[in-house]
């Protein structure tokens, strides 16, 4: 049976040219499933279906230059870059080389969604569900504290808009559009049923599954009413059928290093204003700092990044913080000290001391960021004009973008134990570079 480009048995040397890809509609937008990519190069043609994720894969390909489109590109969108060309034997800014498609339209939909009625308050954490019928593709997005929504970048053709809210509801609860000459907004009014719900989020916007949240009756004279419920995958909780009167919701701190701004809502079910305003969303912050990467760079000849820390060399750490759960840019410990545990020592530790670190600067290309190592400590940081070749794909089944370095041999080892180098703990690659110096 032949396997590989033109029947090239498959080996741990082995090359395989490939291509993938991904479409989407708008940056950072849903994927695109469904479309016919091709790859030309002369009388060759190869092509791949994006799948429900948007992407596409070709393989084998030739040692040639190839030009790449959509074949079916649906009516109203515009696919950029138009067409893209890549020689997958040079072209190594991935690996494997990409060929992505931003697919773009003229119109939108867009609207307001408010609470109560027309002149209402605005309604955050409602889901609105786009569901296309001439394109094969379904978007959901949340409204924001302004309660508004949009989807941007759609062709002509047939739409439905669908609205949901865990303390609201909606008639009609969706709507058939037809995009054809300009932009359509669609706003939607919620009516509050006999609940308290909220959201809770962490300090970067996430949800935050998994919290107890209290609600608890503040009204004198009875016996209070106490629930306990807790957050869901998207951060919400709901407390369905309560009576009139009035509450307090409380979330509950998973450990002693969260609190809530604010610790707790109080709200009036059947007041005056009715049940408006029945939805609260609280947001976590953490007391606690979250370890981003320790850098730690050696000079060195280690093509391969896996030599540890030498003692007693000059050595330069960078350790970058950020608050938990944020993404606040990290920013640096001056004077820090690091603590090294070795592996196969029952008692103590060594304390390796390192200058005072800069401003924060961006790693240069093939440096490694990485936390400990066990048994060994920290990784160091290639020589710079080294770049390491990467295992991931050997790790990952991955194509891969250039040859692999064949192993050692005997003959290679005895050449250099005659060299009389120290080359147990460098690479084969800085192995013959040592002997050509």
């Amino acid at each position: 049976m032949d396997v590989g480009p033109a029947g090239d048995p498959i080996n741990a040397t082995a090359v395989w040219l490939a291509l993938v890809g991904r479409v989407t509609l708008g940056t950072n937008g849903p994927p695109i499933a469904g479309l016919t990519v091709e790859a030309v190069s002369g009388a060759e043609k190869k092509t791949a279906v994006t799948d429900a994720k948007g992407e596409h894969r070709i393989v084998p390909l030739g040692k040639k230059t190839y030009d790449i489109t959509i074949l079916n590109l649906p009516a109203g969108l515009t696919a950029k870059p138009a067409k893209a060309t890549i020689d997958p034997t040079t072209h190594f800014d991935s690996c494997p080389p990409r060929a992505d498609f931003v697919l773009t339209g003229k119109f939108k939909i867009s609207g307001l969604v408010r609470a109560c009625n027309a002149r209402g308050g605005p309604l955050a954490s409602a889901v609105v569900t786009l569901t296309g019928k001439d394109l094969t593709v379904t978007q959901e997005v949340r409204t924001g504290p302004d309660g508004r929504y949009s989807f941007p970048n759609l062709p002509p053709g047939k739409y439905t808009v669908a609205i949901s809210h865990p303390t609201h509801t909606f008639a009609p609860r969706q709507v058939d559009i037809t995009l054809d000459k300009a932009d359509v907004t669609q706003n939607f009014i919620g009516d509050p049923t006999q609940s308290l719900g909220g959201r809770i989020v962490m300090g970067n916007g996430q949800p935050f599954p998994g919290v107890e949240v209290v609600v608890l009756e503040a009204q004198q004279g009875r016996p209070p009413i106490r629930r306990t419920t807790t957050t869901d995958s998207r951060g919400e909780f709901v407390f369905a059928g309560l009576p009139a009167g009035l509450f307090d919701i409380t979330p509950t701190p998973p450990d002693g290093s969260f609190t809530f701004t604010p610790a707790f809502f109080r709200f009036t079910l059947g007041g005056p204003a009715g049940n408006c305003g029945n939805f609260f969303t609280f947001r976590a912050n953490r007391n606690a700092v979250e370890i981003v990467a320790i850098e730690a760079v050696q000079v060195i000849q280690d093509w391969q990044n896996n030599v540890p820390l030498v003692q007693d060399k000059a050595t330069l750490v960078r350790a970058f913080l950020k608050p938990a759960g944020t993404n606040r840019t990290p920013v640096v410990v001056n004077n820090a000290r690091l603590r090294v545990e070795r592996e196969g020592r029952s008692g103590g530790s060594d304390h390796l001391h390192f200058r005072e670190t800069g401003p924060i600067t961006p790693p240069h290309r093939g440096s490694t960021r990485s936390g400990l190592r066990a048994g060994h400590g920290l990784r160091r940081r290639s020589r710079p004009g080294f770049v390491p070749t990467s295992r991931r794909d050997a790790d990952n089944g991955r194509t891969p973008c250039q040859p692999r370095t064949p192993p050692r041999t005997a003959a290679t080892a005895s050449a250099s134990q005659q060299a009389g180098r120290t080359t147990d703990r460098l690479s084969s690659h800085s192995r013959r570079r040592t002997r050509r110096r």
